[in-house]
């Protein structure tokens, strides 16, 4: 304890030097803690389930990668699987709530009688729905998420038992779920399916257990405690394989796919985050090699100190005792500070980052994050005080008697461990700035690729019609006619249309296809199917190659008709002159291809368009689409028009999810820009503390050549031959330390080539103009410190030496 209070006295008696190194070791611990907070709560921090590592997604396994189940596969698998049990299905959907005077949308689901069983966790209050057979329509209850229920009832007990309609239906809420139940994600509704798979809400009295063909169901399971996950993965993947159907001579699936729910929601987050934890590390590296240049120059200036205590008698151990701990001050206040920045930190990723991790980043820090902290702070002050600490000796201090004057005593051996420091933080500055560089160049390739739409003008707002009030494919159509054509009159709408999945959106809906004429292949891919209506290509400005847009004609009764884009007139007919062929498309009817539209990057922009098939609105009409409208005036300008003409045909009718198409491309690159901008960050921060850290030792030389620089002045040096000879020592620090990090960021870089767009992992130009800019940073660095010492006085330097 008397080495601590002593080594407080001096932190505060030197306190320029203390806020320097507890500033320095905070940017560096504190970025290390925000980081480490998201990864923790994406990756790390259990979800809050019983035996969560048990809950496991389950996915037909085909050519194409993981799919959803069909009703079909899902009762079988239900059926025969004994290692995954209970099994429980959902089906996501937007319900239409009526609990007051406006009607208001509300993420849900509609669920099997097992799912509640499969998760494991009971309502915070109330209870759940009763369970009722397969087949008896007793689905009047439903369970609403803590977070709806504080929203949009004020938290109230008095919930429970309330009517609400529900897509034009009164349901009973009996009970609300506790907080951060989030299975699926962002669900606010569960509803309790009436037949052994979840019905479509469009038909919710028509059981499709047997249909083969749609894979819409999200099947979860759990695995019993005493099964191993391998086990249950084989015979998953062999009841799959048994069940599957034979389509163009092969399988329909090769097995079953089952992930844990934890890593089926941020599996594909993975490579980012610890790319980014892997950033902060070695940004914490460069603020630790800067300490550990503080602690050295401090040590040779208190040089003299231990000389006199080491002939008085301090032993050995005694000086280096002092001087390491120390060092664990400095990086424990570092890290109680960074402790600080992090929690700041992390709010402000918690608002960059993309929609699917804020639900999992918490801003208030958990004990892991509190104890990864204090381990990085402890192990930071031992690593990087141990070598000043070491060189306090009694061994180095006879050492620095031989070769110090009258000043401060600086050894060949610390200026060699001082400029190699300096040279490992240029390198380590210089890996992050090529990580950097070569995701900022793919960043920029991905902007410039052509989307095969034009989003700038565009608005965008999501409905969804409710079963009881359109429960009939005429009355959809209608609604949507009648919309459109009121929506047209507007003065500052120049065109409109409504899609069933708008671009660059999550999710897909894929269909078979057959070509009249045509024998299938096995590499034959399922193309998106997609429900257009008359207006969507004009809106986004997609063009025709060839033939006409669905219009008027193209309703119910007559002759089926289809759009499909060049790619898949291309893959399946070998040209775009396919117009009058015919193909078949979901279902048993011949449609005719009336035109032929540009390719569109539906799923993202870094990823190949892949065939697509439109179908007319008015012979297809989803209940759930995107209404699509340019306009000449601002987004807020035709926003409340827009929804005024919409109130005009249904007034009970909710629009959601309100958005320029700009917005829908920015979102699409969420994760890109989020990453970007933390690497970014972090570089920006490497390359100031290798300045400072360059220009430290630079500057600390130049203290200690004094009498050297007033003798060369004396026998007649210019100022600019001083500044030269002092910018020299910073250039080939630089110099070599450019040549450490090129050549590492060389071996390191395939470790980025999943994030990267059209750039190659070693791009030359990249790598040279990183090279190229740390120098120039490390140039800058040197200069000050050298014209200082080129008007430095040659009397005055040498009177005081």
């Amino acid at each position: 304890m008397n080495d601590v209070r002593l080594a407080l006295r001096r932190l505060l008696h030197a306190p320029l030097f203390t806020t320097v190194a507890v500033l320095t070791l905070a940017l560096g611990i504190g970025a290390n803690s925000a980081v480490f907070s998201v990864v923790n709560g994406v990756l790390i921090r259990p979800l809050p389930y019983p035996d969560e590592g048990k809950l496991m997604a389950v996915y037909a396994k085909d050519a194409d990668g993981e799919e959803s189940l069909s009703p079909r596969d899902f009762i079988s698998f239900q059926r025969e699987s004994r290692l995954v049990a209970p099994v429980a299905a959902y089906r996501e959907w937007t319900f239409n709530v009526s609990a007051g005077e406006r009607p208001e949308k509300a993420n849900g689901v509609i669920v099997t009688a097992d799912f509640f069983k499969v998760v494991g966790v009971a309502p915070a209050l109330g209870r759940l729905p009763e369970e009722t057979s397969p087949g008896h329509r007793s689905t009047s209850e439903v369970v609403i998420g803590d977070g709806y229920w504080r929203t949009n009832f004020g938290g109230r007990a008095d919930i429970i038992g309330k009517v609400i309609d529900l897509n034009g239906e009164p349901v009973s809420v009996v009970g609300v779920m506790p907080r951060g139940y989030d299975i699926p994600a962002d669900v606010q509704i569960w509803r309790p399916s009436p037949f052994a798979v979840p019905p479509t809400p469009l038909r919710p009295t028509v059981d499709t257990s047997n249909e083969p063909d749609t894979h819409y169901f999200e099947v979860i399971g759990r695995v019993p405690a005493d099964v191993s996950v391998t086990a249950a993965r084989a015979e998953a993947s062999a009841i799959m394989h048994r069940n599957a159907r034979i389509e163009n001579g092969k399988p329909e699936f090769d097995g079953a796919s089952l992930i844990t729910v934890h890593e089926d929601r941020v599996g594909e987050s993975r490579p980012a985050l610890l790319l980014l934890l892997g950033s902060a590390g070695v940004l914490l590296l460069i603020a630790s090699v800067n300490l550990a240049n503080l602690l050295l120059a401090r040590a040779a200036s208190r040089s003299r100190e231990w000389l006199v205590r080491s002939a008085l008698g301090a032993g050995r151990w005694q000086l280096a005792k002092e001087q390491l701990i120390e060092s664990l001050l400095l990086s424990l206040l570092g890290g109680g500070v960074g402790l600080l920045v992090a929690t700041w930190g992390v709010a402000s990723l918690r608002a960059l980052a993309p929609a699917e991790l804020q639900s999992l980043i918490d801003a208030s820090p958990d004990w892991r994050v509190v104890a990864f902290t204090m381990t990085v702070a402890i192990v930071t002050g031992l690593a990087f005080g141990v070598g000043p600490a070491l060189q306090s000796g009694r061994g180095e201090l006879a050492t620095g008697m031989r070769e110090g004057g009258r000043g401060a005593v600086d050894s060949r051996a610390r200026r060699r461990v001082r400029n190699g420091l300096a040279v490992s933080e240029v390198a380590l500055a210089c890996v992050l700035a090529v990580g950097a560089g070569l995701l900022v160049k793919a960043f920029v390739k991905v902007q410039q690729v052509p989307e095969g739409f034009e989003a700038r003008g565009v608005v965008t707002m999501a409905l969804a019609l409710p079963q009881v009030k359109y429960p009939d494919t005429e009355r959809r159509a209608t609604f949507v006619r009648e919309m459109l054509m009121g929506i047209g009159t507007l003065p500052q709408v120049t065109s409109a249309g409504v899609i069933s999945r708008l671009p660059l959106n999550p999710g897909s809906s894929r269909s078979d296809l057959k070509v009249e004429g045509r024998t299938p292949r096995p590499d034959d891919p399922n193309p998106d199917y997609l429900v257009a209506s008359e207006g969507y290509f004009k809106t986004l400005s997609i063009p025709f190659i060839a033939g006409r847009d669905f219009d008027l004609r193209d309703m119910m009764d007559a002759p089926q008709v289809a759009i499909v884009s060049a790619v898949t007139a291309q893959r399946y007919f070998g040209t775009t002159d396919v117009l009058g062929k015919r193909i078949q498309v979901r279902d048993d009817r011949w449609r005719t291809i009336v035109g032929v539209v540009a390719d569109v990057r539906q799923h993202e922009l870094d990823r190949k368009p892949i065939p697509a098939v439109y179908l007319p609105y008015g012979q297809d009409p989803w209940a759930n689409f995107t209404l699509t409208v340019r306009g000449n005036g601002s987004a807020a300008a035709m926003t409340a028009p827009v929804e005024a003409k919409i109130h005009a045909v249904d007034a009970d009718q909710a629009v959601y999810a309100v958005r320029t198409m700009d917005e829908v491309v920015s979102r699409s690159l969420a994760a890109r820009k989020f990453t970007l901008t933390l690497i970014g960050l972090f570089t920006s921060i490497a390359l100031l503390l290798a300045a400072v850290g360059v220009y430290g030792v630079i500057a600390y030389g130049v203290a200690q050549r004094t009498r050297e620089m007033g003798v060369r002045v004396a026998l007649g040096a210019l100022p600019g031959d001083v500044v030269r000879l002092v910018v020299r020592d910073g250039v080939l620090m630089a110099a070599a330390g450019v040549a450490a990090g090129l050549a590492a960021a060389v071996l390191l870089a395939p470790v980025l080539q999943q994030m990267l767009y059209a750039v190659e992992p070693r791009d030359p130009a990249t790598f040279g103009t990183v090279g190229g800019m740390v120098i120039l940073v490390a140039l800058l660095a040197s200069y000050l410190p050298a014209r200082r010492a080129s008007r430095a006085d040659p009397l005055e330097a040498l009177r005081e030496e």
